[in-house]
């Protein structure tokens, strides 16, 4: 059973990297010229950047953190 789980968490986390891999790529590349994660607040996802949006059935995706510049 242990061994199926570990699987089970691998697999998943394999998927979330691919299917994000563009939000992973960008993040790398801003932070690696300066950029900072800052707290923005409840922002509305409009798809103008690659993001991780918080999903609730109640309202639009969101995010609360951005990569700032200084």
């Amino acid at each position: 059973m242990g061994i199926l789980l570990s699987i089970g968490i691998l697999l998943s986390y394999v998927s979330f990297v691919s299917d994000n891999k563009e939000f992973f790529d960008t993040t790398s590349e801003q932070i690696d010229r300066g950029y900072e994660w800052e707290f923005v607040g409840h922002t509305i996802d409009d798809n103008s950047v690659p993001s991780l949006s918080l999903k609730s059935m109640s309202a639009e995706p969101f995010y609360l953190f951005q990569l700032k510049k200084e």
